[in-house]
This record gives C-alpha cells, structure tokens and sequence, in this order.
C-alpha cells in the first residue's frame, strides 16, 4: 500500500499539535480534508480524547475507522450531553414532544378555549423556546436575545406576549430534569452543575454549525486543548441558533491559534 501523502498544510498541522499544547481553529475550505485531517489528529498521542462530531452517522463511521484509544470516545455532541445528564441526574426519559406538552398545558390553564389562533400561537412558541434553548446558557434569555432571534427568524410570526410565555415555558422545561428533549441533552450540562467526563484533548467537526450552547457545553469540559475543525462557508444551521461568525467567535472563545 501506497504511503499517504500529506499536503504542506496538513503536516504544518500535525506539527502544531504535537510541537505545542496550544488551542487549534481550522479554517477549511471544501475539498479540504477537514474530517481526514481531525481523524488523524486523533493518532498523534496517546492521551484520552473526544472527538464530537455531528451526527450519528459520522460517529459510527469514526467508530469504525480510528484506532482504538485509551479512555478515548467519539461522541455526537447530543450523545455526549445525554450521557452527562444521565450521569448527573440518573434516568430520564426522552420526550421529542416536552416543551409542545408544556405549552399545550399552559394554553389550557390560562386561555381555556381551544382556537386556531391558539394553535397558531402554540406553533409560534414552540419554535421560539427552541432558538432560546440554543442560545441561552443560563444566564437568562433577555429581551435583546428574543428581538436578535426575531431579526434572524423572519417566519416566526411575534404575537402580543410571545416573550413572557417564552420565558414562562423555558423556566418550566429547565425545572423538569427527569424528562428531557434533544435540545436539553446540550442545554442541561451547561445550565446545571453536571458531571463531566475529563478528556486531554478535544477534536471538534464542523464547527461552523455550533450554537452558544454547544460551544459552552464542550468549554466546561475544561479539556487541556481544543482542535476545532468547520467551513464557514458551509454553515447551515441558522434555524438551530448557530452562530454569525461562529469560527471568529469559537476562535475568541477558545484563545485558539
């Protein structure tokens, strides 16, 4: 077999991580690489690591591929905090219907009457409550961050009281740790004291896509380096709370080279 041969870049790279323990952001650009690259940063030590990635299918696929690595895992960011909040909390149940039972119980209590501009309104918060999920962490979701959301998702229609019911099912979704959707499997190990599991390093895929509370919940790892790996120019997942800029801010955020 033909021995793989790496570009300039790639080996300048390799000897920035194993030359130094600084902090890594990598500005990829597509056809780049970026996954094999990361893939074999995970090779070039010994010491226990993470590497998040973005979905399950990259996650098996990762499984399959990278040698096997003492006190090592790879992990979907979601897969991680699931298992943070079970070690946490012990048991929850995962309901993907949570914060719509919550709001439905609400609308109940206080507007009695079933409508369709009640229906309308419990869509509109549904979807509101979800971008806060995504972008606050834990230090309230103010005012400013429900008009920024606004300006960013121009389909959610505001209706009169929409923050205050937002805030309200928030703070009853945060209070209910034995039930948990997919959006508090990443909210609840950054809002709450959770046990963390302890990694040297930390490899980061497509980071371009990273929320405020993703990126917080792989911060209070407090891992000894980041390698942190996206493409801004294939960045998504606005809709899910991502980031403007989000490889500037990660780059800030994480004092990365």
């Amino acid at each position: 077999m033909n021995e793989r041969v790496w570009s300039e870049y790639s080996k300048k790279l390799y000897s920035t991580f194993q030359d130094t323990e600084d902090n890594i952001i990598v500005y990829a650009c597509p056809g780049a690489g970026k996954t094999t690259n990361i893939e074999h940063i995970w090779s070039l030590d010994d010491k226990a690591t993470l590497y998040a990635v973005f979905n399950k299918h990259n996650q098996l696929e990762a499984q399959e591929k990278l040698p096997e690595k003492a006190n090592s895992a790879v992990f979907t960011l979601n897969g991680l905090g699931h298992r943070i909040v079970m070690d946490t909390f012990g048991a929850v149940k995962l309901d993907k219907f949570k914060v719509s039972n919550i709001i439905k119980d609400m609308f109940k209590r206080e507007r009695g009457k079933y409508s369709k501009e009640s229906r309308e309104q419990q869509y509109t918060l549904e979807k509101m409550v979800g971008i806060a999920k995504c972008i606050d962490i834990g230090k309230g979701f103010t005012h400013a961050m429900y008009e920024d959301a606004l300006s960013v998702h121009d389909s959610i229609e505001e209706y009169p009281g929409l923050y205050r019911d937002t805030v309200a099912v928030l703070e009853r979704s945060d209070e209910q740790t034995k039930v948990i959707d997919f959006q508090d499997q990443l909210r609840f190990p950054v809002i709450y004291q959770c046990n963390y599991p302890e990694y040297h390093n930390v490899l980061g895929d497509e980071v371009q896509d990273f929320n405020p509370v993703q990126a917080a919940m792989l911060e209070r790892l407090e891992a000894k380096r980041y390698t942190l790996v996206g493409d801004g120019h294939q960045s998504i997942y606005g809709f899910r709370g991502a980031m403007n800029d989000s490889m500037k801010v990660l780059q800030d955020q994480f004092k990365c080279i």
